[in-house]
């Protein structure tokens, strides 16, 4: 089954930044670039082991309340600084032809 990359980062909406910087804790590294929002944590996995299967990226499933439910966020990294992480992003772009988002999770 095919993930739809543009369907899913098209619904991405921005997530109340202290709770996905609260939940981001357990990801090493400064930077993280969330790839995707669910709202079943199942599919957000499945994401993640699709992403790790396809293409050898750790990943991190992040709860995040979102207008009063909660979204499970598929994050990639962590990058130590930010140069890092802005050219994951340029090849994310490029592979997928889609945007994501970084967050600096010790802000």
């Amino acid at each position: 089954m095919a993930l739809d990359i543009n369907a899913l980062d098209n619904s991405l909406e921005r997530a109340d930044r202290k709770t996905i910087l609260t939940n981001a804790a357990k990801v090493s590294g400064k930077y993280i670039v969330v790839v995707g929002s669910y709202q079943k944590k199942s599919d957000a996995e499945n994401h993640g082991k699709k992403l790790h299967h396809d293409y050898g990226y750790d990943y991190e499933i992040l709860p995040a309340a979102v207008k009063g439910g909660i979204w499970y966020r598929v994050s990639v990294g962590g990058f130590d600084v930010m140069r890092e992480a802005d050219r994951f992003v340029k090849q994310w772009k490029q592979r997928h032809n889609s945007n994501v988002t970084v967050y600096n999770q010790w802000q």
